[in-house]
């Protein structure tokens, strides 16, 4: 398998799985989340085991890095999702923000999309 293969096959993953937990409603979410997210891992890495013709070591080796970095998209985009609900509070209407709270949150949601 060569290195754009395994690259492009994780991007996919990637933008898969943060695909499903917006189209949940609102309520027990995180179990149906969870759920969902499972079974579209499973769909994906049948799909991917079948068209790149993985060895068990290699399907293996990239389950572990999907779930890896989709673990760490999820945390990334928790702490994103907070700073925008902080900077939702800072900027109701008739009253003042603090500047430099809405600054420091602003560049944090900026660094976040860049992580």
């Amino acid at each position: 398998m060569n290195r754009m293969t395994t690259r492009l096959a994780l991007l996919v993953c990637v933008a898969l799985t943060g695909a499903v937990a917006p189209l949940l409603p609102a309520q027990d979410t995180q179990p149906r989340a969870a759920m969902l997210r499972r079974e579209l891992e499973q769909r994906f890495a049948a799909q991917m085991r079948e068209q790149l013709q993985l060895t068990g070591e290699q399907e293996t080796k990239v389950r572990g890095i999907m779930s890896g970095f989709a673990e760490r998209r999820r945390a990334l985009e928790g702490e994103e999702r907070a700073m925008r609900q902080a900077l939702n509070g800072q900027l109701r209407p008739g009253i003042a923000a603090n500047a430099d709270s809405v600054g420091t949150l602003v560049d944090g949601i900026s660094a976040a999309r860049v992580r």
